[in-house]
């Protein structure tokens, strides 16, 4: 009997009493989803940072937020030997600043000599032209933009470099990626964001689950509109 593809997703989990990254909350149906094709599926998550909600897979807390997250997720890919490790990267992913930068470099750079097979999800996709001085400001960055751009072009590189595969959400994402940052644009994987599958539960459960009184009697609307 063949064993099952193993599949570590690298991101946030969604926690129990605060709000999480939204790619948290997107990896979380990912890998959910992926169980159902036979694949074996667990979630490395950010260590000490509360409890994870409920999941249908493995939550594994595995890194810290900081200098040293990229030793952290390095050595559970030598420990725990997943077949493919998925990243889900967003700027500051593993911490706010240049820390989580430079975390994020040294580990595409070990994992790229180690031999791993990688493939990266990316969230963030800023083109170099949007980097203006006013965008400086509005985030709050500490560096002048064309200190911000280099930085770009550096972990965009290290990312075509290392990645088996990369993925992105929407078109205007590759487009950006395969000219501002001359990656293999047949590297590039559209996958669009669908809505995450989803339980139908009773009038009365949803009520209950949203504290509204079962017995309230609610007039019915004699028309319904829904907009996207």
């Amino acid at each position: 009997m063949s064993l099952k593809m193993r599949i570590a997703l690298v991101t946030g989990a969604p926690l129990e009493d605060r709000s999480e990254i939204g790619a948290a909350y997107h990896t979380r149906a990912l890998a959910e989803e992926l169980v159902k094709t036979g694949l074996t599926v667990e979630i490395w998550s950010k260590a000490g940072v509360g409890r994870a909600a409920a999941s249908g897979v493995p939550i594994v807390p595995v890194w810290r937020p900081g200098w040293w997250a990229w030793r952290d997720i390095f050595t559970a890919v030598r420990r725990r030997k997943p077949d493919i490790l998925h990243i889900q990267y967003s700027t500051f992913v593993l911490d706010s600043g240049a820390a989580g930068e430079i975390s994020m470099l040294l580990l595409l750079a070990l994992l790229k000599v180690a031999g791993t097979n990688i493939v990266i999800t990316v969230h963030d996709v800023p083109s170099l032209a949007q980097i203006t001085p006013d965008y400086i400001r509005m985030h709050g960055y500490r560096f002048p933009a064309a200190i911000v751009r280099s930085g770009l072009r550096l972990i965009f590189l290290a990312i075509g470099l290392t990645a088996r595969s990369i993925v992105v959400h929407h078109e205007v994402f590759a487009a950006i990626l395969a000219r501002d940052y001359a990656i293999d644009r047949l590297k590039i994987a559209v996958i669009p964001l669908i809505a995450p599958a989803h339980r139908k539960v009773g009038r009365e459960q949803a009520r209950t689950a949203l504290g509204i009184a079962v017995d309230r009697v609610t007039p019915r609307p004699s028309r319904v509109v829904v907009a996207f």
